[in-house]
């Protein structure tokens, strides 16, 4: 595996020969942006609508496992990490992510995750949260993720959320981290604090995101009633039995008999 420089140096590489003049004809990664966006539709990553228009395919995975508050996010993230997945080939963060920070809570019981979304939802930035244990990349089993706009930023809510979870003692000593970004891009392009950024980039990605749609149709959102059930059932699957907190002490399935050998 290459060091953390090696792959520092090969994403400056990369990004050297960008065309600014056209996007289409810019080389990120091993091919073309043009031949990646061929290379993503035969694949059904995207969907042709004519030489220069795309469509990402509905996106068909449940959203009932995560819990959003109203505060919207700027940013397309679905249309950036599939520019970094199948045209920038992993090999370049988006220009656009970053300043993307992100805090995290990471819990360790459905129960905890519960009164961390109770105790914050209401706070002015963009939120989620979220089982993690079938996520990529990370060996925490529930998150809280709190969005920022520049590192400053991500302080003032590390302190402001530290503050909120300080008033619960059933959430003394849960962890809450500073993140950048996706975990994705840092596993694929190096430590974060180490991102480079092409000078053409921001031209090549403002027009990449113009010329791809998202899927019509309003996105499904759950309530939160059927969002904790999803919760209680993957916390039943792990044997976090903290889901009895929520559950007024009641099952999700009754015991099997247990027979002497």
């Amino acid at each position: 595996m290459s060091s953390s420089a090696d792959r520092a140096a090969a994403q400056q590489r990369s990004g050297a020969d960008l065309a600014k003049d056209d996007c289409l004809t810019a080389r990120i990664g091993r091919n073309s942006v043009a031949q990646n966006l061929d290379q993503a539709v035969a694949k059904g990553a995207l969907e042709r609508n004519d030489k220069d228009s795309y469509t990402l395919p509905a996106d068909d995975r449940s959203r009932d496992r995560t819990a959003r508050n109203p505060v919207p996010w700027p940013y397309p993230c679905r249309k950036l990490l599939f520019l970094f997945d199948n045209v920038y080939e992993r090999r370049q963060v988006p220009s656009t992510c970053r300043s993307c920070y992100k805090v995290k809570v990471a819990p360790r019981k459905v129960s905890q995750l519960v009164r961390i979304f109770d105790a914050t939802v209401g706070k002015p930035y963009p939120s989620k949260f979220q089982p993690d244990m079938d996520a990529h990349y990370t060996s925490d089993v529930y998150g809280a993720y709190f969005y920022a706009d520049g590192l400053e930023q991500a302080r003032a809510i590390h302190r402001d959320i530290s503050a909120t979870l300080i008033e619960d003692s059933a959430l003394d000593g849960v962890p809450i981290t500073i993140k950048r970004g996706c975990t994705e891009y840092e596993m694929h392009c190096g430590p974060s604090d180490q991102y480079s950024f092409p000078d053409g980039l921001p031209a090549i990605e403002e027009k990449l995101l113009e010329m791809i749609d998202m899927p019509a149709g309003p996105s499904k959102h759950s309530s939160r009633n059927l969002i904790i059930l999803m919760w209680v059932r993957q916390a039943f699957r792990i044997g976090d039995d903290s889901y009895l907190e929520l559950t007024g002490g009641r099952r999700l399935f009754p015991e099997t008999v247990k027979y002497a050998p």
